[in-house]
């Protein structure tokens, strides 16, 4: 079965067709021929526990307060319904990191 015109036109007169970027055009194609679908897959792990409001809470608490314990944090979670571990908060404190505090 040949392929028609049509199909063999390459990502650059896709792309300019389209008004998407090569790359766009390319990845496409990549994951249609990967696994026959364009749709958004699921992605490995589990998802964050820490909601965008709780992790500004706890910035907040730390920016206050730096002695404040990371119990003192768990509890104050606990409190508004936050199940997390002690170590979940020693990750959201360290990725919003001192130099994200100073100068806020």
């Amino acid at each position: 079965m040949g392929r028609t015109k049509e199909h063999s036109k390459g990502y650059k007169s896709l792309f300019k067709g389209l008004g998407l970027p090569v790359s766009t055009v390319g990845s496409i194609i990549w994951k249609w021929k990967a696994y026959g679908t364009t749709v958004n897959l699921l992605r490995p792990g589990q998802p964050f526990k820490v909601s965008c409001r709780a992790e500004a809470r706890l910035v907040r608490t730390v920016k206050a307060d730096p002695r404040t314990t990371r119990r003192e944090l768990w509890e104050d979670l606990m409190a508004v319904g936050t199940l997390v571990a002690i170590n979940t908060i020693s990750n959201v404190l360290h990725h919003n990191g001192p130099y994200s505090l100073w100068g806020k």
